[in-house]
């Protein structure tokens, strides 16, 4: 008879089963039973060890599947203005559209963006254009007999577009067929 090997088991969280292999072994022999019987108890046990292996790993996909979506809620509920629509634009309207990544959102900073917005050069276009602006003063518990009297505050750097800039782009916009144009009748 060719002498057995013990072979090891491992499971998905590294524990090694060969001592209970070996303690079935030494209970085998004792009762002086074939190593065939013993080769089909570790095939079964290393089934069944398979299959729970599978087992974990399904219900860690679930699992990552459930925390994948809980950390949208924590968002949601930071703030009691948001509402599930919000949460849906995140998701739908951002997170899976097919150019975002998350690669995108490393080093982001609000601050930082609200700083570049804060910046003239976002507006260099045809529609916005820096002006500065006269403002007539009122004098408390007086009245100036005419407006050139009164005293005048000069703003510099105030960026404005005009009203038919705005109407043109609006119109140019392709949604502008949804735009409700013809009057209605009161009855």
């Amino acid at each position: 008879m060719v002498p057995f090997k013990y072979p090891t088991c491992k499971t998905t969280l590294g524990n090694n089963d060969s001592r209970s292999i070996i303690q079935y072994d030494h209970q085998c022999k004792s009762k002086k039973k074939s190593n065939s019987i013993l080769l089909q108890g570790i095939k079964g046990l290393c089934h069944k060890l398979e299959e729970t292996r599978k087992k974990r790993e399904k219900r860690t996909e679930r699992q990552k599947e459930v925390q994948d979506v809980t950390l949208h809620m924590p968002w949601l509920y930071d703030s009691n203005k948001k509402t599930l629509k919000d949460l849906d634009h995140l998701v739908y309207d951002a997170i899976l559209q097919p150019d975002f990544s998350v690669s995108h959102c490393k080093g982001f900073s609000t601050a930082k963006e609200a700083h570049q917005l804060n910046k003239p050069d976002v507006f260099q276009s045809d529609v916005w254009k820096e002006d500065s602006i006269e403002i007539l003063l009122p004098q408390k518990d007086y009245a100036w007999s005419s407006e050139a009297e009164a005293h005048i505050a000069k703003i510099d750097g105030v960026w404005h577009c005009l009203l038919t800039e705005i109407l043109m782009s609006a119109f140019q916009d392709p949604s502008a067929s949804n735009f409700y144009l013809k009057g209605y009748k009161d009855f």
